[in-house]
């Protein structure tokens, strides 16, 4: 299977989780946000940003801001992640941690900062959505490492 259409399949997926979960609860993980870092610490900079980009149009359809700012945010992450690609260990449950924090933070900063220039009101964002996102980072890269392993093997 070509490595573009499995990525496409496990953006959608991400999506879909980060919207079912957004129905339990507003402290939802960002799990977006750590596909779009497992992307680029996977494959490069390269391919986390055109994930990152892709994911961020499509959340950006929804409606909750100013149409390509959460896009702008996520290529960004994917190209952050991509650059640390051979300095940090991508299988370190550590490090998987400190990639999910750097990432939620620089996605955060940008797409507030993109909010407040087109003049939207930031969404309501909580301590509890980070540190469940950091919590989760562990599990969530094994699984996307798992999905993508099965992906290239079709």
């Amino acid at each position: 299977m070509n490595l573009g259409v499995g990525l496409a399949g496990l953006t959608l997926a991400a999506l879909a989780v980060q919207m079912m979960l957004a129905w339990f609860s507003a402290s939802v993980p960002q799990v977006t946000v750590l596909f779009v870092a497992w992307c680029g610490i996977r494959f490069g900079s390269l391919s986390g940003e055109l994930c990152g980009f892709a994911a961020g149009l499509a959340l950006d359809s929804l409606g909750l801001g100013p149409f390509g700012a959460q896009a702008v945010a996520l290529a960004m992450v994917g190209h952050a992640c991509g650059l640390a690609r051979g300095k940090l260990d991508g299988e370190n449950g550590a490090a998987r941690m400190v990639l999910a924090g750097g990432s939620l933070a620089i996605f955060l900063l940008i797409r507030s900062g993109l909010f407040r220039v087109a003049g939207f009101e930031e969404t309501s964002w909580n301590l509890w959505q980070g540190v469940w996102t950091i919590l989760l980072a562990h599990p969530v890269f094994s699984a996307f490492g798992f999905a993508g392993r099965r992906l290239r093997a079709m």
